[in-house]
């Protein structure tokens, strides 16, 4: 059986060869996209951090909105 740290070191190795890979195509594929904006180098990622960036941002504005207090139910 193999060890737990052997696995994790096993799916590091994974995920780091899925990232070189993407990377590499990154360079080598071309893009056709709707728009110019779509096809500048790194767009798909940039769009997706600043996207969770905000959803996170507006998530802190809603808690602080909708949070009851701890003894609501009592």
């Amino acid at each position: 059986m193999i060890k737990q740290k052997n696995k994790l070191e096993l799916i590091n190795k994974i995920i780091i060869a899925i990232c070189l890979i993407l990377l590499i195509m990154e360079f080598v594929s071309q893009r056709h996209g709707e728009t110019k904006i779509e096809d500048f180098i790194f767009f798909p990622a940039l769009f997706g951090f600043l996207s969770f960036a905000l959803i996170v941002l507006i998530g802190k504005k809603l808690r602080s909105f909708l949070m009851r207090k701890d003894d609501y139910y009592d």
